[in-house]
């Protein structure tokens, strides 16, 4: 099992292979194949903001059974560049965001993708280069507890329109910024959404 991170708004359970040493942080936990019970226990305390950061290692259901928790949704989210290798930010309800959304019955990861991109952002010429990954974070909904997998797509614009930030989903800017700029955003943002800037920003 690779390392997964599930983050319940900034705190976060990362599921791993091996939990070798204490760590010497006193808001992080670790436990080695947590019962049911336990499990419960945990997510509880995350979701109440009692744990900040927990680790967790053992038996491959583990994220099975975290999910089977909550009622679980796909989304998909594009990570688009310019010609100027310049990304595409968006500002939304107080924080630095990335074009995304929950994924339509019938549709497939990437026709998900590139429909939510084109939606909250107004461009059409848009390419999709690779898969970037999954991030998965949780919240409260009307129904609900929510598990949500966004799949994230590194996807190309070249076309010359105009950028149109969705307003009725809370958009209010949307900005091209350089690779190198975006420690500067790392702080105004989702933990989710800060992991997918940073390893834009540890690759070049």
């Amino acid at each position: 099992m690779s390392n997964i991170k599930i983050y319940f708004d900034d705190r976060i359970l990362e599921l791993t292979d091996h939990i070798s040493e204490p760590t010497p942080e006193t808001h992080l936990r670790s436990f080695h194949n947590p019962s049911p019970l336990l499990l419960s226990e945990i997510i509880g305390n995350l979701e109440s903001g009692s744990y900040n950061h927990v680790l967790l290692s053992g038996r491959e259901t583990l994220f099975s059974e975290i999910c089977a928790h909550f009622r679980q949704i796909t989304a998909g989210g594009g990570i688009i560049f310019n010609s100027r290798d310049e990304l595409l930010i968006m500002y939304r309800r107080g924080k630095w965001d990335l074009p995304k959304g929950k994924q339509d019955d019938g549709e497939s990861d990437v026709q998900c993708a590139l429909r939510e991109c084109t939606e909250e952002t107004g461009l059409k010429n848009i390419s999709v280069i690779r898969s970037f990954g999954s991030t998965f974070h949780t919240y409260s909904g009307k129904r609900g507890a929510i598990f949500k997998e966004t799949k994230w797509f590194l996807m190309k614009w070249a076309g010359d329109e105009p950028l149109i930030p969705q307003t009725e989903e809370d958009i209010t800017e949307l900005r091209w910024v350089s690779v190198f700029d975006l420690p500067d955003y790392m702080e105004q943002t989702y933990g989710s959404i800060r992991e997918i800037l940073q390893k834009i920003h540890e690759s070049v």
